[in-house]
């Protein structure tokens, strides 16, 4: 690769033992398209002494990783030119963030169209592409879409990964290549293509489909569609990529051609990483997972459901926001979505966890390990699903719980009915949102913790941390009594020295936060009129009248 040879009087750092190889390998790494300020780095680098400038000019394959269009000058082309001058022949890495040709127009004239032409002139050099492009209406958006369609529906013979995003909001719509890179990407193994619609709706974008033949398909292992498909669509390509690892959707629709009675089976082995993004309907989500047999380890990230309050919310599909669904098709999501969190959690058992018993969803967390994040629809009747949830056996590795509003009613209703054990080896309970602390409320924990230390499995440490006071109409002090619990106590205004307090060191009034929240009101309420005229605070001595 490179070699040289310095005597010993020459070394006057550190880094000047290394040969030349070893210092290329670390300029090389400074080329990782994670880094947004490579290209930047790798000027400075090259101006820090004649054997760096020697080095880094001499490897066009450096220069070829640096084509990031977002770090260009504002006002020349020439820059730009020099850099892909050093890239000779080797193979290339661009990258530029959304709206990125909007702001070269602004540059300098003949900016986009020098860049375009060079991307097509050398895309059979292209080995990543990272680009995002707006196609709204205009001259300039029409002619890119022309250009990009062209551009894709050429053969990609080195090309490894590709992501492509795009807004597109007018009536003539973009339309994807058919079949994408002419059926010859031999090399490629991610595949991103995220397009959005007016107000980020996908619906108003042109249908996607993959084309055919697309043999590359095989040898992919990440896969990122946001695309206008329906069910069948997906599957579809999903059975050509059987080596896929990771997999990233959006929303999609069901034509009726997929149903129990044409049941498609997809065996992805590998897949270890599924995320679910902007889904809009419940029963396309299980058929979906249905229709998916994954790795044992397959880890389900669900965004968060869309809000059943807003059902007139004004859409272009008509059909994509419907919260009445069957109840058998809302109880096969529920079996579904139970077996990925099982099994999930038997390959990587959870350890801290996150559950919410709302009132259209549960939503269950797994915090360590992280990724799972799983949405669960609930019916009026959900007691065998709670009931498999809570089963001793299912979540007996976590040791810290977080929980949010109508989980503890949950918890101790179980509790109740013969499932004392659940969560075997937990220790930490952590009340999570802005939930309100009430008598009732408190009533449900004190029970919780008793039933805890009955079985001999006490809870050893109660986080409020993320509350604050306002969230309490009732006190605490009768915590008090569980010897040797810390609680971790909530937020006040100003802050406390104290962060935690263990239960049974002779100071309960530490945990009537009701009250401590009343005191505070009245602080907070007295400094707002306190410089009224006339005005005397009954809890504030004044002088030496002894006026109370």
């Amino acid at each position: 690769m490179f070699t040289s040879r310095r005597s010993k009087g020459q070394h006057t750092s550190p880094i000047t033992l290394l040969d030349d190889d070893m210092l290329w390998l670390i300029l090389l790494k400074n080329t990782e398209v994670n880094n947004d300020k490579r290209l930047t780095t790798a000027r400075y680098g090259s101006q820090v002494c004649r054997r760096w400038r020697q080095l880094m000019l001499g490897s066009p394959f450096i220069w070829g990783r640096l084509l990031d269009i977002n770090s260009f000058p504002t006002k020349t082309s020439n820059w730009i030119q020099e850099v892909m001058s050093r890239s000779g022949e080797a193979p290339l890495w661009i990258t530029g963030s959304r709206d990125i040709f909007a702001r070269l127009e602004r540059r300098s004239p003949d900016f986009p169209g020098f860049v375009l032409t060079f991307f097509k002139d050398n895309w059979a050099r292209v080995e990543k592409l990272d680009i995002s492009d707006d196609l709204r209406t205009r001259s300039e958006g029409r002619d890119r879409k022309r250009y990009w369609r062209y551009l894709f529906s050429r053969p990609a013979p080195l090309l490894k990964e590709f992501s492509f995003r795009y807004s597109d909001f007018d009536e003539d719509k973009w339309h994807a290549p058919s079949p994408w890179f002419h059926s010859l990407a031999p090399s490629v193994k991610r595949f991103c293509v995220r397009g959005f619609g007016n107000t980020y709706d996908i619906h108003t974008i042109a249908p996607f489909s993959i084309g055919m033949p697309s043999s590359w398909l095989s040898r992919l292992r990440s896969l990122t569609l946001y695309q206008r498909m329906d069910l069948s669509g997906v599957l579809k390509v999903l059975q050509m990529v059987p080596l896929l690892e990771e997999l990233e959707l959006t929303t999609f629709s069901n034509s009726g051609n997929v149903n129990q009675s044409q049941h498609i089976l997809v065996c992805l082995p590998r897949l270890s990483t599924l995320r679910l993004r902007g889904w809009d309907d419940i029963s396309n989500v299980g058929r979906l997972l249905d229709s998916i047999s994954p790795s044992d380890n397959c880890c389900l990230s669900m965004s968060a459901p869309p809000d059943p309050r807003t059902p007139d919310t004004p859409t272009s599909d008509p059909g994509s926001f419907n919260p009445i669904l069957e109840l058998g098709e809302v109880k096969r999501g529920q079996s579904v979505l139970l077996r990925y969190t099982q099994n999930y959690n038997e390959a990587r058992p959870i350890i801290e966890l996150s559950l919410s018993c709302g009132t259209h969803f549960i939503e269950v967390i797994g915090k360590i390990p992280s990724g799972l994040s799983i949405f669960i629809p609930r019916t009026t009747d959900d007691s065998w699903l709670l009931s498999m949830l809570f089963e001793p056996s299912v979540f007996n590795s976590v040791h810290t719980l977080s929980i949010a509003q109508g989980t503890l009613e949950s918890l101790v209703m179980y509790a109740d009915q013969g499932y004392q054990e659940s969560f075997p080896r937990l220790h930490t309970l952590k009340i999570d949102g802005e939930q309100k602390l009430d008598p009732e409320y408190g009533a449900l924990l004190y029970q919780f913790l008793k039933k805890r230390q009955k079985i001999s499995r006490p809870i050893s440490v109660l986080d409020l941390s993320k509350l604050n006071l306002n969230c309490f109409t009732r006190d605490f002090d009768d915590l008090e009594e569980f010897f040797g619990l810390t609680v971790a106590l909530p937020k006040t205004q100003p802050s406390r020295r104290e962060d935690t307090y263990v239960c049974g060191s002779g100071f309960p009034e530490l945990l009537r936060f009701n009250e401590q929240r009343q005191a505070q009101s009245r602080r907070s309420s007295g400094l707002c009129r306190f410089n009224s005229p006339g005005f005397r605070h009954k809890y504030v001595t004044y002088g030496w009248s002894g006026y109370v």
